[in-house]
Parts: structure tokens; sequence; C-alpha cells
């Protein structure tokens, strides 16, 4: 276990970054106690709006899922941290629970939340303190965790508009394994994936440079925890149908990365941490950023 305490959240999250440069930590706990007006700090409001579009009961398009559609799946949880910190303040039942048993087990190796838990209240001792913990069963802390405290904190000033007493927090951020990926993309969908099969065919036929440099760009930037290939596999198909417009070898090498996905997929049922992994990411990588200069 490692224990990291700050006074403040930019200082939690720099700290936590610079530990887990050396390797990926088990049972990383952050802590610090802060005046309210942290949770408006520089640093948060730099995070306020991918924090907002995490936060969001219906998931935007470039995302894989958002934490609001867990949050608020079975009614307002926002509102229920407000009525149940009302009715009892040192209630054990102020949680956001983001998933169940149920999401676990039909999730085969489908994304869904590292945050899975977000609990506040108070103690007699500090009455104008809430006590605000997480819990990640991973934590990406280079990228992903300044957006997570940024979520965090967007409920703390949520519920100070309705418990106008608080006037600090104290924080507990426990994961169960942080790690550093500097180029991680936190989860949003690269733009191939979020383009049309129409739109790809049109790429290709007009032979749309422009365009299609964009999209293989777009996977090849990105550290890719999802295995999501339907992108990949619409430019694949549109290739091979407009083949004598392009390179041969320029389409092996799409070939070659869509089949070096579906390879990565099957690792990943059964390791999550297997150097194969980035052996094979990194081919695809390859692959894609071969592909992509040979559009010219």
């Amino acid at each position: 276990m490692l224990v990291i305490e700050a006074a403040s959240l930019a200082e939690l999250a720099s700290s936590a970054a610079a530990q887990c440069e050396k390797g990926a930590v088990t049972n990383l706990v952050l802590r610090g106690r802060f005046p309210y007006e942290e949770a408006e700090s520089d640093f948060v409001m730099t995070f306020d709006g991918l924090a907002e579009d995490w936060q969001r009961p219906t998931t935007p398009d470039d995302l894989f899922f958002s934490h609001g559609s867990y949050i608020h799946k079975y009614g307002d949880g926002r509102e229920f941290l407000v009525e149940e910190l009302k009715r009892k303040r040192d209630s054990n039942r102020a949680c956001l629970s983001l998933i169940n048993m149920e999401d676990l087990i039909e999730s085969g190796d489908q994304p869904i939340p590292s945050f899975l838990v977000l609990q506040f209240g108070f103690t007699e001792e500090m009455p104008g303190v809430i006590l605000v913990t997480a819990y990640f069963r991973a934590l990406e802390v280079s990228q992903f965790l300044p957006i997570n405290l940024a979520e965090m904190c967007q409920v703390v000033r949520y519920l100070k508009d309705h418990l106008p007493d608080i006037v600090e927090f104290e924080l507990i951020v426990v994961a169960f394994r942080a790690h550093s990926i500097p180029d991680f993309h936190c989860l949003r969908k690269p733009s191939l994936d979020t383009a049309s099969v129409v739109d790809i065919a049109v790429a290709v036929q007009r032979k749309d440079i422009v365009k299609l440099r964009g999209w293989l760009d777009s996977k090849v930037n990105v550290e890719e925890s999802v295995i999501w290939t339907e992108g990949l596999q619409a430019l694949c198909s549109a290739l091979k149908a407009y083949g004598d417009l392009y390179p041969k070898d320029m389409v092996i090498d799409v070939e070659e990365a869509l089949a070096g996905m579906e390879r990565l997929r099957t690792v990943r049922k059964s390791s999550s941490h297997s150097p194969q992994i980035q052996k094979l990411s990194d081919r695809i990588r390859a692959n894609l950023s071969s592909a992509r200069d040979k559009l010219g």
C-alpha cells in the first residue's frame, strides 16, 4: 500500500502520476483535507468540461459509456445523496454506486466503469467537513485521475448548494491498481469509430486523403484499452472495394491491424497485463502508421 497526502488536488494528482511513472501501484491511497474553495480551483475547472461529459446521464456519442449513465440508472443519484444526508448526516448509505454484480458478471471484456463507489458523510466531530471516499478497481493517473477528481468536485459543489454549512471536504481515494499511460485517451472513441459506414465508404471512394489520414491518426494516437473494431472493419471493407485506388501494401497494413486487434481482444479475455498486450498494441499502431504514411 502507498499513501499520498497533499495540500491541493493538483499536487495530489501530480504526485500520483510521478509515483506510477515507475510502474503500477497496488492499493494506492490518495488523501487530503481541503477548504470548499478547492472544489472550484483553477485545476478542477480545467477538467470540468470533461468531467461533465462523464457525469451525463446519457452517454455522449464519443464515449463508450458515461459514469452518469450508471449513477442515474435507477433515479437521480445526486438528489438521493442530498435527501439521505438531510435525513441522516452520518448515514452509511449516502453513496453513488456505479455498478452491481450483474454488470460485472455480464461484462465479459466489454468496457465498464473502473470508478465503482463515491461515498459521502459527516461526523459529529467535524460538522462542517463532508467526508468523501472513492474506490476504483483500476485508476489511470496521468490523464484520467484529474477528470475523476473534477467529477468528485462537481458532486461536492452540488451538495454545497443544498447543504450550505459545508466548509471543507476530506477526500480519500482508494485504487486497487493505479497505473500511468501518458497518452491515454480516457475511453473517448477515436474519430474513425464515430464515423458512419457510409461516411467511411464515401471518403474512400473519393480518395479524401485528409479525412482518411485523420481517421487513421485517431487510431494510432491512442492507447486502446477498449478493443473497438467497427470503424476499422468499415475502412478495411471500403478499401477492398476500391482497392485499385490505393497501394496494395497499404490495404494489407489495414488488414493486419484489424487482425491484430482481434488477436488482442482474445488475449485480453485471459489477461489484463500480459506483456503480449503491449507487443500486439505496438504492432497494430505500426501497421496503422504505415497505412497512413502510404496515403501520401
